[in-house]
């Protein structure tokens, strides 16, 4: 591939500011693990001690959770560049489906006509959860997950849409009777933060970033305001709390959204951090990212409408005990 001399320019700039973020990132953690300082004793940070209140808060959430995105992506785009040699190999059971789908870097409205090229060499089941499990992961989002929020919320982020995904393939397989699939003529997503196959790995990592930019400023806005506006008497979790009609209210109002590439992540950090249960915030995470208004109208066409609101359904109730299931065993876990 060749690049222009303003393109070579970007890329080297790109590189630069990617060694500038490990390196900030590696010794960040040799001090803080020598100084056995933890996110829960932030006062002992010499950054907190030179910087006031509302100095340290911007530092946290907007300088130092940009360099946890801009590394996690490039990592994952390395990730999705060496799987792409696999593409090949079409997954045969809703498992493969599922890891086949969660390596690829795309969003519900290009999975759909992905299907395209597959809907002879897999079975209905398998298809639905290809579909479904798409955009709940890829390697963006896993990495994300895992810098961002932490392992324990990654593995059970991975381990929901799983059986969201492959729940969904059995569920639709025993409603569709002799309905057929029609992917067909159906436009792919031209969203800057869908897939973007073909780039530059360096080039690519700065087009992803770039395109998450406003969500990773709303993410910081929102836990910044949390930090200095809220009273200490008053906490998030008494506004959004782990209650079944919380739970209700936050996969109602993620099912008509939806974020790409782990968009999700960063607007539940500050969410997460301010106490909410993390299985109240994956039933956010799960119908923002699975589904959404303009997935739906193409699923209609795919799938037809009965079909599409059996899934729809699905999505709702399996995410809704899957958060009361992961809430119920974080309680108990202490």
């Amino acid at each position: 591939m060749k690049f222009s001399v303003t393109e070579k320019n970007k890329k080297a700039s790109i590189k630069t500011a990617l060694a500038v973020s490990f390196i900030l990132v590696i010794a960040d953690y040799i001090y803080m693990t020598v100084n056995k300082i933890s996110y829960l004793e932030r006062e002992k940070c010499i950054i907190y001690q030179l910087l006031p209140d509302a100095g340290f808060i911007f530092f946290e959430y907007f300088v130092e959770l940009a360099i946890m995105v801009f590394i996690g992506i490039f990592i994952a785009t390395l990730l999705e560049k060496y799987f792409s040699r696999f593409g090949k190999f079409y997954p045969a059971n809703t498992f493969t489906a599922f890891l086949y789908a969660s390596a690829l870097p795309v969003c519900a409205c290009t999975a759909i006509p992905i299907i395209e090229t597959m809907k002879d060499k897999m079975s209905m089941k398998s298809i639905i959860a290809f579909i479904v499990a798409a955009p709940l992961l890829n390697p963006y989002i896993i990495m994300l997950s895992f810098s961002v929020l932490g392992a324990e919320y990654a593995l059970l982020r991975i381990a929901s849409s799983f059986v969201l995904a492959v729940s969904a393939g059995y569920t639709v397989d025993f409603f569709c009777g002799n309905e057929s699939l029609n992917p067909e003529n159906l436009r792919t997503c031209n969203a800057a933060s869908c897939s973007m196959a073909g780039n530059d790995v360096y080039i690519k990592t700065w087009d992803i970033f770039k395109s998450i930019i406003p969500y990773l400023m709303a993410g910081g806005l929102i836990g910044a305001a949390i930090e200095l506006l809220l009273p200490g008497s008053m906490s998030l979790p008494s506004l959004v709390n782990d209650s079944l009609i919380s739970n209700i209210i936050l996969i109602l109002a993620g099912i008509p959204f939806y974020f790409c590439n782990g968009t999700d992540v960063l607007l539940l950090k500050p969410l997460l951090c301010s106490g909410i249960l993390t299985g109240t915030g994956i039933a956010f995470s799960l119908t923002s990212t699975a589904i959404c208004i303009t997935s739906m109208f193409m699923l209609f066409r795919f799938m037809g409408k009965r079909l599409t609101f059996i899934l729809i359904a699905h999505i709702f109730v399996i995410t809704l005990v899957i958060s009361q299931v992961i809430n119920i065993f974080l309680r108990a876990k202490g």
